[in-house]
């Protein structure tokens, strides 16, 4: 029961959530609502489980990173900034354990595929009922300035992730196929960049791992995506999104260049200890960090990175190392090759979000470490059994 309100809370309450604000002028008591909703059902998440070793390897790195900010903060002249961005590290920690313990049990998606699929309808009408004239979802419209796309995009591509995977196990290829070219044009809708490139990258590399090839349905999709694209060339149909507005010139290229390149300076400066914050005090925002991993070394120094860096090599090891011996176990069990499936898309694109364009406490950490862990139980038990 403790799950179920716990998962049910984050996905479709979040969206029925900003849907009232958005439809019915309700005042966002709740704020950007995901935090607070976390931090109060996060009791009912926790208690129950037992931890395996890369559970504690993940709630240990975890701790150091709050170790380091309360450290700093406790030895840094108090003041509005250092607070800010003491609550900036501890919210996101909050939210990356919580998703975390919530994917741990990913295993009832593959009984309950039916609502995961209702909710993406729910959603998917909800963007096309709130397109502007120049077809650019407004998620700001939606959440009267309490939210932004980059939510919006996360709450809709972790559920998109479990369909794919469900329907690539159960070997439904053309209900894939059309699955995601659908969900593709949400996503743009959307207007994440990152979301959208990644997720079609991450999709492409776990169809070749499990597949070995395209099938002709898989091709036909890609090729239309192709035909819109140069459609939108040819006619040069106005879209307003900033999927579109993508270039050297845009401003969020160009900050975040200039904030890797002010990372690294700290870094060669300090290639031990980092400078924790370094960015607030020279840019002003506790926003402009480096968007890729490059952060946990600035604000953790090597320690930090090395244990990092562990989080991210462990699912390769296992997915390189034992993919023959993981295949034969599919083949005996349907619910392995889901949760195996699912948790490598999720580690390919947690991997390329903190490679590139995302700081190293995201969302998606979360998401993927919580899917890995199960996956690693199920393996274990799996092997026994097969």
């Amino acid at each position: 029961m403790g799950y179920n309100i716990s998962f049910l809370a984050i996905f479709p309450g979040f969206l029925i959530y900003n849907f009232l604000i958005f439809k019915y002028g309700f005042y966002p008591y709740l704020g950007g609502y995901f935090t607070l909703v976390t931090a109060a059902l996060s009791p009912l998440l926790v208690l129950g489980f037992k931890l395996n070793r890369f559970d504690c390897l993940f709630v240990f790195t975890m701790l150091f990173f709050l170790s380091v900010s309360v450290i700093h903060y406790m030895l840094s002249e108090s003041g509005v900034a250092q607070v800010e961005l003491l609550v900036w590290t501890v919210v996101y920690l909050f939210n990356v354990l919580y998703l975390f313990f919530l994917f741990k049990k990913a295993y009832v998606f593959y009984v309950h595929i039916w609502p995961v699929l209702l909710y993406l309808v729910f959603y998917s009408l909800m963007i096309f009922f709130n397109l502007e004239g120049t077809y650019h979802f407004n998620p700001r419209s939606m959440s009267k300035d309490v939210s932004t796309y980059l939510i919006f995009a996360f709450l809709y591509i972790v559920p998109v992730f479990i369909v794919f995977s469900y329907l690539l196990s159960k070997n439904k290829m053309l209900l894939l196929c059309l699955f995601f070219f659908v969900s593709m044009s949400s996503i743009f809708l959307i207007g994440s960049r990152s979301v959208l490139i990644f997720y079609v990258v991450s999709s492409l590399i776990t169809y070749i791992y499990f597949k070995g090839a395209f099938t002709k349905e898989f091709v036909f999709v890609c090729v239309v995506a192709l035909l819109l694209s140069m459609l939108y060339l040819m006619f040069d149909i106005e879209l307003n999104n900033r999927i579109m507005r993508i270039s050297a010139s845009d401003e969020s290229v160009s900050n975040r260049y200039e904030y890797i390149v002010f990372a690294l300076n700290e870094i060669i400066e300090s290639p031990i200890w980092g400078n924790y914050g370094a960015y607030l005090s020279e840019f002003g925002s506790v926003s402009a960090y480096p968007h890729n991993f490059i952060l946990v070394w600035l604000n953790n120094g090597l320690i930090g990175l090395v244990l990092y860096l562990w989080l991210l090599l462990l699912p390769a090891l296992a997915f390189l190392g034992k993919r023959k011996r993981f295949l034969r176990i599919a083949e005996c069990s349907p619910y392995f090759y889901f949760i195996y499936v699912l948790s490598f898309l999720l580690y390919i694109f947690l991997l390329m979000k903190v490679l590139v364009s995302d700081q190293y406490l995201t969302l998606y950490l979360g998401v993927s470490s919580g899917v890995f862990s199960l996956f690693y139980s199920v393996y274990k038990s799996e092997r026994v059994s097969v």
